[in-house]
């Protein structure tokens, strides 16, 4: 590919790229501020307060929030990294590996929080979760998004690798 072709391609590649960062960011900021409401409320329950299961009830409710402050600090600085030059950097594979990787962790707290929903009713909270309660709040957009970006970063290592190899050519 000549160097003339490459160069609208990357730049429309570019603004794909920072309108989905920008996109990511602003879902990330919807996420704390829908996951801090319920985090508040779990933890000012009194009867929940006094269960056993408090601290990891409060743990589970409260990785949303904070994994949603990381994610919107993340692809603010990924969206700085694509726009200001070459979105082949190392620093953009890092950051969409390290989203994916808070992408998965999500997923695999939503099903710890569900299976001490259950715990915490056996103690006394109102209301009993069942077994079908808690496999449908696993977070399964969580998991395939974390999985998606882990290997969109490896994808942006090898193009970074092609990228490289096509300077060196040229």
């Amino acid at each position: 590919m000549s160097s003339d072709n490459r160069t609208p391609r990357l730049h429309s590649f570019r603004i794909a790229c920072a309108i989905a960062s920008a996109t990511l960011c602003a879902t990330a900021i919807a996420q704390v501020a829908f996951s801090l409401k319920p985090a508040i409320e779990v933890l000012d329950n009194p009867v929940i307060a006094d269960s056993p299961a408090y601290p990891a009830l409060a743990i589970s409710t409260l990785v949303p929030a904070v994994i949603g402050i990381a994610t919107t600090i993340l692809s603010a600085v990924l969206v700085w990294t694509i726009k200001s030059g070459d979105p082949f950097k190392k620093g953009s594979a890092t950051c969409l590996k390290v989203l994916g990787i808070l992408f998965v962790v999500q997923a695999a707290t939503s099903l710890y929080a569900g299976s001490l929903k259950t715990s915490v009713s056996m103690f006394g909270g109102e209301g009993a979760v069942g077994a079908q309660e808690i496999a449908s709040s696993f977070d399964w957009t969580s998991l395939v998004l974390g999985i998606v970006l882990f290997m969109l970063s490896q994808l942006f290592l090898y193009a970074r690798e092609l990228y490289l190899d096509s300077d060196e050519i040229a």
